[in-house]
């Protein structure tokens, strides 16, 4: 695969997975018009921003000059690829996570028999279940080959 389209998959990577939680966040404004809960998703949706400026200015300027990462003979230098792919995991999974606890205490608090509560409580935790698995697939699948084809 062609670095150049690597670089510019793991800048539209990070921008996309932003979007969708910053689009997930709103849609719970929308469902829960309660005040104190707004507050909790502005600030989760700060900590989305801060981690798209993060991952996405940390993968741009990974190299400096950027081109270093493709054309390894011109004069410059790169970071650490491994540290970074680990942060940005890292960060992308404590926004998910906050992303799914961030509703249950309000569902859990819904007037309703406990029978028709979990089936919601489920629904919205699956993504939970989903979240570990796919999406972080192509960043664990590069961080692995850098491990192995790194010194």
């Amino acid at each position: 695969m062609n670095i150049q389209l690597l670089y510019a998959v793991d800048l539209l990577f990070a921008t996309i997975i932003t979007l969708i939680k910053l689009s997930i966040l709103h849609f719970y404004i929308v469902l829960f018009p309660q005040k104190p809960f707004r507050y909790f998703v502005y600030v989760a949706m700060f900590f989305c921003i801060v981690f798209w400026f993060g991952s996405f200015f940390g993968t741009a300027f990974l190299c400096n000059p950027p081109q270093k990462k493709w054309y390894t003979d011109i004069k410059g230098h790169c970071n650490d690829m491994v540290t970074m792919y680990v942060s940005i995991v890292a960060g992308d999974l404590v926004t998910d996570l906050i992303i799914i606890v961030l509703p249950m205490p309000t569902l859990w608090g819904l007037h309703m028999p406990l029978s028709r509560k979990i089936p919601i409580v489920f629904a919205f935790g699956l993504g939970f279940a989903y979240d570990p698995c796919v999406p972080k697939l192509p960043p664990f699948r590069k961080l692995i080959e850098l491990t192995v084809l790194l010194p």
